[in-house]
This record gives structure tokens, C-alpha cells and sequence, in this order.
């Protein structure tokens, strides 16, 4: 994922850590705890991008979306009886 996004990603120590934020925050909303920023991260391992590989992610997302400009643009053909209309319209026997 960090290829892909070519950032770092840091692991949370914590297995609920959205249970604990929130926690955190609603002590602080109470006046409980006073400075939010005092309370220890608990940090994990910190992985960092390949940034080579990162480079070919960037140009296959460049062709993707090159490649589906055409595709959206691109109005195919479609013969009427394909549209519910009758035989032979649209120059289809």
C-alpha cells in the first residue's frame, strides 16, 4: 500500500484505536483531560514506499486513465433491434 499511495504508514499499537479516540475525545470534551496532546500514540512499526515502484504505479493509473477517456468516449454502434426497434433499421438484415 505504500507503493501504491507513496507515503509512509504507521502501524497503531492499539487494537481498538477508534474506540480509544473516541474515548480520548469525549474526555476532552468533558474537561477530563486536559490536553489531548499529552496522551502517548502508541506507535507501531512505520513503513515506508518503494519509491521505484511507487513510479510505476503512477504511469499504470496514467494509462488507465488515458485508456478510459477513449473507452467513455468512444460511441459504439448499436443496431435498433439491439434497441427494441424494428428489423432492418439501422441498416441490420
Amino acid at each position: 500500500m505504500t507503493d501504491v499511495l507513496g507515503q509512509s504508514i504507521t502501524v497503531s499499537e492499539v487494537p481498538e484505536a477508534s474506540g480509544r479516540g473516541a474515548a480520548l475525545l469525549a474526555l476532552e470534551s468533558l474537561g477530563i483531560l486536559p490536553d489531548l496532546a499529552k496522551v502517548p500514540d502508541f506507535v507501531g512499526t512505520i513503513y515506508q514506499p518503494d519509491m521505484r515502484r511507487h513510479e510505476c504505479y503512477r504511469k499504470a493509473i496514467k494509462r488507465q486513465k488515458a485508456l478510459y477517456k477513449k473507452l467513455v468516449s468512444h460511441k459504439p454502434f448499436l443496431p435498433s433491434t439491439a434497441m427494441g426497434g424494428e428489423k432492418g433499421a439501422g441498416g441490420v438484415e
